[in-house]
């Protein structure tokens, strides 16, 4: 038998950015959760690529018009939530799938406030923050669940220090501004049950922030220090990704007019790492 021209060692098929906005009211007060939802579904066989047999296709639309229904239909409390109620209906229902992975990001709404009280039905995107998740399973696998944060765009003017580099390329100072624009994911273990999923995603955040406007000898170990932060926070957390771009503000030369750091430039670096908790000993 002649060996097939063609190999493969991966396939889907998916929808990206499935956009829908959730309205609950309770009351006369009103919630929303506005999600962007990708999924990607892996069939069993490859008939649809090596012979054109599309009989065990999920079509794109019919993913997209799931997860529409699914959102109707179900309360809506987490990203996460809401991505595993989707890998559970698929996998549960469409026998010929072997793996589903479903991708979200939420749009930042919060209540305006007027008058120090927020407001019932009014609110305005502030995007300190754009939160997403990933959860993926193979069937009768465990629940794979990631979660996270990006486009996090902090600056501080003081506390932040660059010594001691062996090269000598770049002025070495103690005291300098530095701002990044950072992307932190983090993975759980596998056990996800009982998990307060908005509980750690502030965990996770607020631990950024306090080691952030701390004092950092680089930013790699502000990197390092955030991960220990987040283990010490959140057990059930085993793996942290972070990604700090650092955005300098350098002394502007003048030339002849004196500048004691009132105006600044800003080249850009990348610096990035992926932090593990230490394997535990099994006895």
């Amino acid at each position: 038998m002649a060996k097939p021209i063609v190999s493969h060692s991966g396939y889907g098929i998916g929808k990206n950015d499935v956009r829908f906005m959730r309205v609950r009211r309770d009351g006369d007060r009103y919630y929303v959760t506005e999600l962007w939802v990708s999924t990607e579904l892996q069939l069993s066989t490859v008939g649809d690529y090596e012979r054109g047999d599309n009989s065990g296709i999920v079509a794109t639309d019919s993913q997209k018009n799931t997860v529409l229904v699914l959102a109707k239909q179900n309360e809506i409390t987490s990203p996460e939530q809401f991505a595993m109620l989707i890998c559970s209906h698929f996998l549960g229902t469409c026998k010929q799938l072997i793996r589903c992975k479903v991708s979200i990001e939420q749009a930042p709404w919060q209540r305006i406030k007027q008058g120090g009280a927020e407001h019932s039905h009014a609110f305005i995107s502030q995007p300190s923050a754009i939160r997403f998740c990933t959860v993926s399973q193979l069937r009768g696998g465990a629940l794979k669940v990631s979660g996270g944060m990006k486009d996090v765009k902090v600056l501080k003017t003081t506390q932040s220090g660059f010594e001691g580099t062996i090269d000598h390329v770049l002025p070495e100072t103690s005291n300098r501004t530095f701002c990044t624009n950072l992307s932190l994911k983090y993975d759980f273990r596998e056990d996800v049950h009982g998990v307060d999923f908005n509980g750690t995603w502030e965990t996770v955040k607020s631990s950024l922030l306090d080691v952030f406007a701390g004092y950092s000898h680089s930013v790699q170990n502000m990197m390092y220090d955030t991960a220990k932060v987040v283990f010490a926070r959140v057990p059930k957390i085993n793996d942290v990704e972070i990604r700090m771009p650092n955005i300098h503000y350098y002394v502007a030369d003048l030339l002849k007019l004196p500048n004691s750091g009132e105006l600044l430039n800003n080249p850009q670096g990348m610096i990035s790492a992926t932090f593990s908790r230490p394997l535990q000993a099994k006895l």
